[in-house]
């Protein structure tokens, strides 16, 4: 695809220079705009498919489960269902603007709640179902949410904390048969515990107009996994949400050559991440049809999948999408886990499956990474190309050897088209595999790192003054090296050395023996005495060097005790030491370095460099 480079460098599209994406379809300014218009054109089609559990066992302490074939909804029952929420919602007396927290695993209960609580003009607040007690009191108490909505997994931690949030006053989940000891923990609290289905039967016999929002409403207050401390909120409006669509829909993205085909779709990835609830409502827009599963049940083998004979077939497997999106670590595993069977397998079979992935190799190496479905036609395009090459020409190993993959490819149903990671990078060995093994493309979503904030405070000042010292001591390093190349290259240094060379032949060595008899007694002692002097300069040298590394040490350290001091002594959030803690030790040398310092060695000098952001 061509691009132009502005004079910022830039890189746009040819025919979109200095223009930005902004909306996936005419009118459609709102997440809630889009579902309306995907409903008044695919009404009848499928929309979400989940599978129902037959059964529940407990294996050596562990849930395991049979699960059923897919069941569909359409879209025009699934649009009427967030429609009785919504409506559910407005009749508790919830007002447009208000937080309502999704506190639940991925499940198609989970977008069908989201959209019903835009369409009354309301913010989704997600959080990670994988945080604990601590980290989802900290985002619901922030969040200041008077409703939250919780799977029955879930329920446990939400009546835990329902008696230290002040402004809770209704909890919808959606298993209540499941979680009796949790619904009485949540009225005890003076919580009004509903299920979905009865919210959504308020709202069908109670119905209320909808408050859509704008576009620049707040759509999601999107809480993070916590991984560093506690979850951080950040707020995406509505104009955020349809760039986002847009710019998935578009004709160079990832799923921009397959979105328009309506594939199908497999939703396992936690849907508190902005990457899994985009891609959700893009593909929701386009009429296409999403089966939901888990991690723990998305494979044959997946931990929560009751083994039996025969064998059950993992979520994958049922439901054979074409498009899966997965973590980097995902695809890892499965690297990982397809190695170790074949290593176990006869030796004809590792030899057919190297060659098939050195094959696949190739191609990848020689760039035949862009490949098309075999659904795409010139009516398809509407004959503006020409129809792409198959497939198999381009992408994975020969046909010939691809067949050895297909028992890899079964794995996920053998239907995958495209295959799109994101969140961290890809390694290359594993990108190769994958592609290799599924025949089809595999491509990474990344963002660029956010940029450093600037350093505020006493602890700023103290760390600019010592990066500005090792600065100082770099230059002058930089300087003596030069120095000390532009003497060693003088006259003077070269006959020097040559003395000093001839001195050493001279004392021990066979060609100085043999040179000592042709050479005169005098000029034998002018050598020895270069290179008595040039064995005292260097000592001297090296003994300057080493008072110079000494006398800076000492005065650093000093300099760095003087300004921690000042520091501590400065710092107002600091604890105030009783009467009867004892007196600190005296530090040492140097101040040994927080968890997130880091360490620079700079000519002889431990130096600590502070990256610490310490407000005012």
């Amino acid at each position: 695809m061509a691009g132009t480079v502005d004079k910022n460098g830039v890189l746009w599209k040819s025919t979109r220079v200095g223009s930005f994406v902004s909306t996936p379809g005419p009118g459609i300014d709102t997440a809630w705009a889009a579902i309306c218009d995907a409903v008044e054109k695919y009404g009848r089609d499928p929309a979400v498919g989940w599978r129902p559990v037959k059964e529940r066992h407990q294996v050596e302490g562990f849930e395991k489960l049979v699960l059923g074939d897919y069941q569909w909804m359409s879209y025009k029952d699934y649009f009427t269902r967030l429609e009785n929420f919504g409506s559910g919602l407005a009749s508790l007396g919830l007002a447009p603007g208000s937080n309502v927290v999704i506190y639940a695993d991925t499940q198609y209960q989970w977008m069908l709640s989201a959209y019903g609580v835009w369409r009354q003009g309301m913010v989704v607040g997600t959080i990670y179902s994988t945080l604990g007690e601590e980290g989802a009191f900290y985002g619901m108490n922030q969040a200041q949410c008077p409703l939250v909505i919780a799977d029955g997994k879930l329920a446990k931690v939400l009546a835990r904390v329902a008696p230290k949030l002040k402004n809770l006053k209704h909890a919808v989940l959606f298993d209540v048969d499941q979680n009796r000891e949790e619904v009485e923990m949540l009225k005890d609290a003076g919580v009004n515990v509903l299920s979905i289905d009865e919210l959504e039967a308020i709202g069908r016999e109670k119905p209320q107009k909808p408050t859509p929002p704008v576009t620049d409403d707040t759509a999601v207050l999107m809480y993070t996994s916590g991984t560093t401390g506690n979850p951080k909120g950040v707020l995406l409006s509505h104009r955020a949400i349809v760039a986002i669509m847009a710019s998935t829909m578009a004709s160079g993205s990832a799923l921009g050559s397959l979105i328009k085909q309506r594939p199908k779709y497999i939703a396992y990835l936690p849907l508190a991440h902005i990457m899994e609830l985009a891609v959700e409502c893009v593909l929701l827009y386009c009429g296409c049809s999403l089966g939901f599963g888990s991690p723990g049940t998305i494979l044959p083998t997946s931990p929560k999948v009751l083994q039996m004979t025969p064998p059950q077939k993992g979520d994958g497997e049922a439901l054979r999408p074409d498009v899966f999106v997965a973590a980097p670590a995902v695809l890892d595993r499965l690297y990982a886990l397809v190695n170790g069977k074949i290593r176990a397998a006869p030796k004809v079979v590792q030899k057919l499956f190297a060659c098939a992935l050195a094959s696949g190799a190739s191609r990848f190496e020689a760039g035949k990474v862009r490949g098309a479905p075999p659904w795409t036609s010139p009516r398809a395009r509407c004959g503006r190309e020409p129809p792409p090459p198959s497939r198999a020409a381009q992408i994975g190993p020969n046909p010939c050897l691809g067949i050895i993959m297909k028992k890899v490819q079964r794995v996920l149903g053998g239907n995958v088209r495209v295959i799109v990671t994101g969140s961290a990078p890809l390694g290359p060995e594993t990108q190769k595999f994958v592609q290799s093994c599924f025949a089809c493309p595999v491509r990474q979503a990344l963002t660029p790192p956010a940029p450093a904030p600037p350093l505020r405070g006493p602890r700023a000042r103290v760390t600019r003054g010592v990066t500005e010292c090792v600065l100082l001591l770099r230059a002058t390093a930089s300087r003596r090296r030069a120095r000390r190349r532009a003497s060693s290259s003088s006259p003077t240094t070269r006959r020097a050395s040559s003395a000093r060379r001839r001195s050493l032949r001279a004392s021990g060595c066979a060609t100085g023996r043999r040179a000592a008899t042709t050479t005169p007694t005098s000029t034998r002692r002018a050598c020895a005495r270069a290179a008595a002097r040039c064995s005292s300069a260097v000592r001297a040298s090296r003994r300057r060097t080493l008072w110079t590394r000494t006398t800076r040490t000492r005065r650093l350290s000093r300099r760095m005790r003087r300004t921690s001091s000042i520091s501590t002594g400065s710092d107002t959030s600091a604890p105030e030491t009783s009467a009867s803690t004892p007196p600190a030790e005296t530090a040492g040398p140097l101040i040994p370095p927080p968890p997130s310092a880091k360490i620079s060695r700079t000519n002889g000098l431990l130096v600590r460099l502070d990256l610490g952001v310490e407000g005012s």
